[in-house]
């Protein structure tokens, strides 16, 4: 009778506790990432960004070759002036790709906010990685910017990028 009561008491607090040690993990969290991934995630954002460097998002995908999940998608931030900087790279059998459309190494422009990663499919060749995140229009209010990568053999390039105004 008391192991039912303690039990059911302490439920609830393993549950919460389990809960607060996984949802600080990671800024946007992932709920399909291993905790193997995550752990790697981790380690990376510490080594490639420094101490300051805050993971935002990681997951695993099948970007290059469809069904070899080998590829690790890392997205960090940066604390500066306030606003912070967006990093990426992507892991793959021990090499890092760097997703970052201009030569300053930076994923977004200053001023916007990563809020997710989409995959395109294509028939033949690797898929589409777009990165989507927000960003502030003083005329059109909060806006969308999309940039879509694509591994050509060596790195993923940045093949496209648009904007969607008013669209978050």
């Amino acid at each position: 009778m008391i192991e039912r009561y303690l039990m059911a008491a302490l439920l609830p607090f393993l549950i919460c506790l389990f809960a607060a040690s996984h949802g600080a993990a990671q800024t946007i969290p992932n709920r399909g990432l291993t905790a193997a991934d995550l752990e790697t995630a981790r380690a990376l954002t510490l080594e490639v960004g420094g101490a300051t460097a805050e993971l935002v998002y990681a997951n695993r995908f099948d970007v290059i070759t469809r069904g070899e999940f080998d590829s690790l998608l890392v997205v960090y931030s940066k604390p500066v002036d306030q606003a912070g900087s967006y990093y990426a790279f992507i892991e793959r059998n021990g090499q890092r790709l760097i997703l970052a459309p201009d030569t300053d190494g930076r994923l977004l422009p200053r001023g916007d906010s990563f809020r997710r990663v989409g995959l395109q499919r294509h028939p033949s060749g690797p898929a589409v990685l777009r990165i989507i995140s927000a960003f502030t229009d003083p005329a059109n209010g909060v806006s969308r910017r999309n940039l879509d990568f694509r591994f050509n053999g060596t790195d993923f390039a940045l093949i496209a990028q648009s904007t969607a105004i008013g669209a978050p």
